[in-house]
């Protein structure tokens, strides 16, 4: 479905691929689904910026509302629409739970959390672009949009935290933390299980 978007960004994910590369492939993807000029314009955002901005956030987060040791899953999902500034848009936040064991079969482990902190929605610029953008345009394009290039945005972006200096922090002193992401009601992006060493 949507050209294949969810298996192109689980391979860019397992393949570590840079955020700049990683939504070229996906905004070629789209172009290839559902031919349109929106495309193009999507290739002018500035992902390494974004990229930067949410990581400060996830920072600021980690370090002034950590989840406790027993939470074993973080969800990073995307709540949509909900109204920034008056217009539909999508938002990105995070929360986490003690229900992953470690077994990838276990449906739903990130529903009802126990760490839900109050600064877990996160300012992103890029995301709100996207889907204002192809929001207007409405059906399959839009659709096409949320899952390939909102959804791919934010796996690479977490993919990226999980692979660098952020990735002890995500960990904390929990023994294993799963690191997964989605929109609310969609499927489960699983970036990583993070272990300790």
């Amino acid at each position: 479905m949507y050209g294949g978007a969810d298996r192109k960004i689980d391979t860019l994910v397992r393949g570590r691929a840079s955020i700049a590369a990683g939504m070229e492939q996906l905004i070629s993807l789209c172009e290839r689904a559902i031919p349109h000029k929106v495309w193009n314009g999507f290739r002018k955002l500035d992902f390494d910026s974004d990229y930067d901005r949410l990581t400060l956030w996830l920072l600021d987060l980690l370090r002034s509302e950590p989840p406790d040791d027993n939470i074993t899953g973080l969800w990073f999902g995307l709540h949509n629409p909900c109204l920034l500034d008056g217009r539909p848009s999508c938002r990105l936040y995070v929360c986490g739970s003690k229900r992953f064991k470690g077994d990838l079969d276990v449906p739903d482990w990130h529903c009802k959390p126990e760490y839900w902190p109050e600064g877990r929605y996160a300012s992103s610029e890029v995301l709100p672009l996207i889907y204002g953008r192809t929001n207007r345009l409405g059906g399959e394009l839009n659709a096409q949009a949320e899952i390939s290039l909102c959804q791919g945005f934010m796996c690479l972006v977490i993919s990226r935290w999980c692979r660098g200096p952020i990735r002890g922090r995500l960990l904390g002193k929990s023994k294993l933390r799963a690191i997964a992401a989605g929109h609310d009601s969609g499927d489960i992006h699983l970036i990583d299980v993070l272990r300790q060493s």
